[in-house]
């Protein structure tokens, strides 16, 4: 099991914080997946709980750590329209579609937006574990 903390503060639409640090065993580059609150999933007929889940508003990568607290920043990317070029697109090697970074919403209203998390105070915060390798018998 990995590193599990809380956001404690969003800095702006691309930075936030993490309340664990080095203290805690937080590197810089480690990677940080944002969990929306567990989810009860509910049987309309029975009233009967059927199960939860989690999901995954955002991931963030460590940029800078301290004892106390870590600063991490978006970094995944999407494909938007390209607005310069329109709809119907237009000749020559300008592609339809810009690659942009996922952002943070600061507004304090809910966005419902590609590439924009709802992000709060108070999230969970996950560290993402890489695949597990393989062991051979010799290794063990």
């Amino acid at each position: 099991m990995g590193i599990e903390g809380k956001i404690a503060k969003v800095l702006n639409t691309r930075e936030l914080v993490l309340n664990r640090g080095s203290d805690d065993g937080v590197l810089v580059d480690m990677e940080f997946a944002v969990i929306e609150p567990r989810l009860i999933i509910v049987d309309p007929e029975t009233e009967e709980t059927l199960g939860e889940i989690e999901r995954e508003k955002i991931r963030v990568r460590v940029f800078e750590t301290h004892p106390k607290f870590s600063l991490a920043r978006t970094y995944e990317t999407y494909q938007e329209l390209n607005r310069d070029r329109g709809i119907l697109g237009g000749f020559g090697p300008q592609s339809n579609f810009v690659t942009q970074v996922k952002r943070l919403n600061t507004s304090g209203a809910p966005a419902y937006q590609e590439g924009i998390a709802n992000v709060d105070i108070g999230d969970t915060a996950a560290q993402v574990l890489g695949p597990v390798p393989n062991v051979t018998a010799k290794e063990k």
